[in-house]
């Protein structure tokens, strides 16, 4: 069983919340959880570490660099189990400010512009916009 996510680059705190719901003793549900590739936490077994019907969370800091947080559930004994995942930016967050704004610009027909903007903050994403509506540019021609 595997989640992704995807999320801009940077630090993230992953929490991950379980409960043995299925009256399961100790050694009947067993499983890994991989945060990102990693095995962070082995061996999970709610029922021994909890019990049944009992809240138990893990938590752990991971850095995303290629835009996706990866979270794999590893068969042991049994299927794993998620009640609920959180993923929240790990350190200070720091608001959006664009420090350059782009030109405006004319070209002849047929002819590509080229747009450039600046900004800081944390967690950026931007969409450039034409006339109010989403702009995207138009395939490249076959070669």
């Amino acid at each position: 069983m595997q989640y992704a996510f995807s999320v801009p680059n940077g630090p993230y705190t992953v929490t991950l919340y379980f409960a043995e719901t299925c009256a399961y003793t100790p050694g009947m549900r067993v499983f890994d959880v991989q945060l990102q590739g990693a095995t962070l936490f082995p061996g999970i077994d709610i029922a021994k570490a909890v019990g049944v019907d009992r809240p138990f969370t893990e938590s752990e800091n991971v850095s995303v660099t290629q835009g996706q947080l990866t979270i794999s559930f590893i068969h042991h004994v049994d299927n794993p189990i998620i009640s609920a995942i959180e993923i929240a930016p790990a350190g200070p967050v720091t608001a959006p400010a664009i420090s350059s704004q782009p030109a405006s610009t004319s070209v002849p027909s047929g002819q590509a512009a080229v747009f450039s903007v600046a900004a800081t903050g944390t967690y950026l994403t931007y969409q450039w916009q034409k006339n109010g509506s989403a702009f995207r540019a138009p395939p490249a021609p076959p070669i």
